[in-house]
């Protein structure tokens, strides 16, 4: 059991620092730990110590205490008065062992003694002790934090996802309104008033449009564990109802009509929840739309290989910058130039995701053209197959 604990390694390699004025000290050390992979990093003084941890911070120091310049307890206090390296664990080296000295050393933060002269095996265990500790607490600290971030979002999203349910009811009944008032008045209304009412209309549309993402965003937690139901999906199809809605629904920037070319193979055909599908795709298209300063054409290919729909939707006469791309699918990352939402493309990737597939975007500025790539799971491709 003991040969099996001393062939134990760390991954990715523990970084060790040595504060020792002797070469013999150092030399057996560091053969000592490299032999069992450390990263060890030797110094002669505290000075020269304290100055390399500042590009290279390690997790385990190894201080000697009786050194010419400056002692080690001095350096021990140094560094845990410094919020940089407080937490690191320090193992003094001693050729003194008594009670006086060892409690002089944990009242000022040792975690560990190793008296000379060293024993290579306690020296190993002694360290990787230290390792172990520091690395249990860093990964309990880390989960600490990921639920403590995980518990605020969630009340943030529940407040959120409220007054974005209010004030999507509140639109829709303004909606319902308009609506009753166009058929109030009939076809004696102004046609200034008329145009006014429609525009309002489509603004209402829109404002509803952004709340439901927004809320679709702020439950993002419930999206990503719902259960979706795959149903084979006719991307052909889909296309086509995508963009016969958005034509009915006047949502082109400057009335200009929207520009449609497909090249899909056969009846290329995906798996994906249906009201998913209609919605990350409608998403997709009316926000590029309303984003658009000019009117833009659309390329969509669709193709079945390595038991995915892999669909490539090219966006001509629109495109982002490099530091826009490598974000679009963050919220907001997307600038607006007329109505977009800028929450959109956030939406889509949760959505795909969600569906067991993966999205990915590419622009040229030069050439002002975006290329969004969405895999789905092919109709063969079955869950757990």
């Amino acid at each position: 059991m003991a040969d099996e604990q001393e062939k134990i390694f760390f991954s990715p390699p523990a970084r060790i620092l040595v504060i020792d004025d002797s070469s013999l000290n150092r030399q057996f050390i560091s053969s000592a730990l490299k032999s069992r992979d450390f990263d060890v990093i030797l110094t002669r003084s505290g000075e020269e110590g304290i100055s390399t941890m500042k590009d290279k911070v390690p997790e385990v120091i190894l201080l000697d205490i009786m050194m010419p310049d400056e002692d080690g307890y001095s350096v021990c206090r140094k560094m845990k008065a410094n919020p940089k390296s407080s937490h690191i664990p320090i193992i003094f080296l001693t050729a003194v062992d008594t009670i006086e000295d060892k409690l002089k050393g944990f009242e000022i933060g040792a975690a560990d003694f190793i008296t000379k002269p060293f024993n290579h095996k306690e020296l190993i265990a002694r360290v990787r002790t230290q390792v172990s500790l520091s690395r249990a607490v860093s990964e309990k600290e880390k989960m600490l934090r990921i639920a403590m971030e995980e518990r605020r979002n969630a009340v943030v999203a529940r407040i959120a996802g409220g007054i974005s349910h209010n004030f999507s009811n509140l639109i829709g009944v303004s909606i319902g309104n308009l609506l009753l008032i166009e058929s109030l008045l009939g076809n004696g209304i102004n046609p200034v008033a008329k145009e006014a009412l429609s525009d309002l209309k489509k603004s209402l549309e829109r404002q509803k449009t952004m709340l439901r993402q927004f809320l679709r965003l702020s439950n993002r937690g419930y999206v990503e564990d719902s259960n979706p139901e795959p149903t084979e999906i006719q991307l052909n199809l889909l296309i086509d109802e995508i963009f016969e809605n958005l034509l009915m629904q006047g949502r082109t920037p400057n009335t200009q009509p929207i520009r449609l070319q497909k090249s899909i193979s056969g009846n290329t055909a995906f798996l994906c929840d249906p009201d998913h599908a209609r919605e990350i795709f409608h998403m997709i298209f009316n926000e590029i739309i309303s984003s658009a300063v000019k009117p833009v054409s659309f390329t969509i290919s669709g193709v079945e290989a390595d038991r995915n729909v892999k669909c490539v939707v090219t966006i001509n006469g629109f495109s982002v910058t490099k530091e826009i791309q490598d974000s679009i699918f963050e919220p907001f990352a997307l600038p607006l130039a007329n109505v977009g939402t800028g929450l959109a493309f956030s939406v889509v990737k949760s959505l795909i995701e969600v569906n067991r597939g993966t999205v990915s975007a590419t622009s040229n500025t030069e050439e002002n053209k975006m290329v969004l790539e969405l895999n789905f799971p092919a109709v063969g491709n079955i869950k757990g197959s």
